[in-house]
């Protein structure tokens, strides 16, 4: 950790320890409030504007680690709508200067976390960035790195698909939610084929292409997508299931059981 580093986190680094650590390197946090963090004393929270997903409220507040006391600032962000969670409002904590970040600046740099932990999440789950096995730490670094590479081409194949998708006439296909995995499969299973029929040299000139060009190719090729076997998998309400034996009684732990046993 270097001097005027900014870290930005979710709640589970929102420790007294942690925020504290960080102000004594000459550093600065923006980390969602966790529940549990103790708070010596508010100030009184005053209305600072607004961002895309809601309201932006700011109030100081003071944190104390044994006999070392921190004033900072608590950015709250009112949601317009609930998270996934449920939640309808995320306190943030900052000890940058109000004339450095103003309280929307601060909750957009939070907002701007989610997309990163987002793409982690699709590299993970559809690009295999992690080794199944126990390897060499180069080799999943390397993983990872062209993971990474690959999470490029999929955006801009993505948005392609994207772009044509919404110009079709038919309002079931211009509103069907894609599928990330699918889309990946496509290009896996295929990729092997057009490797065998297509030269190198076929590729080439799409190194250089302009990107407006470029772009311009993905929307004519993606016009004869068959858009049926990329559609979303969306899960139906969910089925509540009622005991019907055993009513009046209660669980009983197999552990307990086996040690009975």
């Amino acid at each position: 950790m270097q001097p005027k580093d900014v870290y930005i986190a979710d709640r589970n680094f929102c420790t007294l320890g942690f925020l504290f650590g960080v102000a004594a390197r000459k550093g600065f946090f923006v980390i969602r409030q966790h529940a549990q963090l103790p708070i010596v004393s508010e100030g009184t929270l005053r209305r600072r504007g607004r961002t895309d997903s809601g309201e932006v409220f700011e109030q100081p507040v003071t944190l104390r680690l044994v006999e070392r006391e921190m004033v900072v600032r608590r950015v709250v962000l009112r949601l317009d709508t609930p998270t996934r969670d449920g939640d309808t409002e995320m306190a943030i904590l900052t000890n940058l200067a109000p004339g450095v970040a103003d309280a929307t600046l601060v909750a957009n740099l939070y907002r701007r976390r989610w997309t990163v932990e987002s793409l982690f999440a699709r590299v993970e789950r559809n690009l295999q960035s992690e080794l199944a096995t126990l390897g060499y730490p180069g080799a999943a670094v390397f993983t990872f790195a062209v993971a990474l590479v690959a999470s490029n081409v999929f955006a801009v194949v993505h948005a392609a698909l994207t772009a044509a998708q919404q110009r079709q006439t038919d309002e079931k296909i211009a509103q069907m939610p894609l599928s990330d995995f699918s889309i990946v499969e496509e290009i896996r299973t295929v990729n092997r084929g057009m490797n065998m029929v297509l030269d190198e040299k076929e590729w080439r000139r799409f190194q250089t292409m302009p990107a407006p060009q470029l772009a311009k190719a993905m929307l004519r090729w993606a016009k004869h997508v068959d858009w049926v076997p990329l559609r979303k998998a969306v899960r139906g309400p969910k089925v509540v299931r009622k005991r019907t034996q055993f009513l009046n009684t209660p669980h009983v732990s197999t552990a307990r059981l086996l040690g009975r046993a």
